[in-house]
């Protein structure tokens, strides 16, 4: 064997296992920047901004969309509470939406103003507390805490956006806290 042929077989075996490296590390980038991603998009719906809860929640393969159902579903529900929703809740909800980085017409605009225009099923609260139970359980308590302020307090916003008449008396109907009880105890 002559030593061009073997050189070239290194090379070739060299080659190989740097282009084997590279494929490696460039998936290890594709999926920072997917993290990165998706930790922007949940900071930007939710409005939290500790790196180490984003991490975690990114980690937990929570995707922007299914934040953005998980942090709007409270908001529908504290609105139905008292079997109807007011165009103050409304508004309040459609901000939020807003804010949550949900574009006009798309699909998910459409599906909130169903929501808006006619009560959910009682599936899609008890599916949304199940899934806050779980997510709560496998979450150290400071992300918890962070996750469960930012959920109820948006919805308390909602269920106070129409409470009293003329701006006066109760904010808060005893129908809508007792759904913004049912939103908190399942963070606990």
């Amino acid at each position: 064997m002559s030593s061009d042929y073997l050189s070239a077989r290194g090379k070739a075996l060299e080659d190989s296992f740097f282009a084997k490296k590279n494929v490696e590390l460039l998936e290890a980038i594709k999926s920072d920047l997917a993290e990165t991603e998706t930790k922007n998009a949940i900071s930007k719906i939710s409005g939290i901004t500790d790196e180490a809860t984003l991490s975690l929640i990114a980690s937990l393969d929570f995707t922007a969309e299914t934040f953005t159902a998980f942090s709007l579903i409270p908001l529908i529900e504290v609105a139905w509470a008292d079997n109807k929703m007011e165009k103050q809740e409304r508004t309040a909800i459609l901000e939020a939406a807003t804010e949550n980085g949900i574009a006009q017409d798309s699909a998910a605009q459409k599906l909130l103003e169903n929501w808006l225009d006619e009560s959910t099923a009682p599936e899609l609260k008890d599916a949304w507390i199940s899934y806050a139970n779980a997510l709560a359980s496998s979450m150290p308590t400071e992300a918890k805490q962070i996750v469960h302020e930012k959920i109820v307090n948006r919805a308390r916003k909602v269920a106070q956006a129409a409470g009293g008449i003329l701006g006066l008396g109760q904010k808060i109907s005893s129908a809508e806290q007792a759904v913004l009880d049912q939103l908190s105890a399942a963070f606990e």
